[in-house]
């Protein structure tokens, strides 16, 4: 196994181990896109998947994608007192199916895909035909956590957990 390969799948690993998330692929029920339906769209994202290093890694995309703020509006979050409110997040244009694919699996039948518009933040662009995963479960589950998603803390308290190899960590591969 490649070094390059050797350190995605620990970080696989690492992932599914912090999250309770099978590290296999998992087909979404039912899949919101198939290979004979997919066109490509622009996907918004408002938890761990708004950092770059998250969605190439889930995707395996071959460079970091370039993503960009912008909102939704016609969800709420879990702890919202309003009915809608607008959703901050960063989205990216999916060009070919395998990663939207990758997605699917990523999200499990936990989250199911919506069609949305993104405002793009800075100016009046809206991308119509978006999509955005949703929580499908009950709300009351108890595997969806109270609050609102900081990106900047969730970066500074585990994103280094998932994304240091162990060799910076003094350990060695036998």
């Amino acid at each position: 196994m490649s070094s390059a390969m050797s350190t995605l799948a620990g970080k696989r690993a690492k992932m599914a181990a912090q999250y309770g998330l099978a590290d296999s692929p998992r087909e979404p029920h039912p899949p919101f896109f198939t290979s004979a339906t997919f066109k490509p769209c622009h996907m918004f994202f408002y938890g761990t998947l708004m950092d770059p290093d998250v969605l190439q890694h889930v995707t395996r995309y071959p460079t970091k994608p370039v993503m960009r703020p912008g909102w939704i509006t016609g969800f709420k979050p879990k702890m919202a007192s309003e009915s809608s409110i607008k959703i901050h997040g960063m989205f990216w244009k999916v060009e070919d199916y395998q990663y939207s694919w990758a997605l699917q699996q990523y999200e499990t039948s936990a989250y199911r895909g919506y069609w949305c518009r993104i405002h793009v933040e800075g100016n009046s662009q809206i991308l119509e035909n978006s999509v955005v995963f949703v929580w499908a479960k009950k709300p009351q589950n108890p595997d969806l956590m109270d609050g609102v998603f900081d990106l900047t803390k969730w970066q500074k308290t585990h994103k280094a957990s998932l994304f240091t190899s162990n060799k910076e960590h003094g350990a060695t591969q036998e």
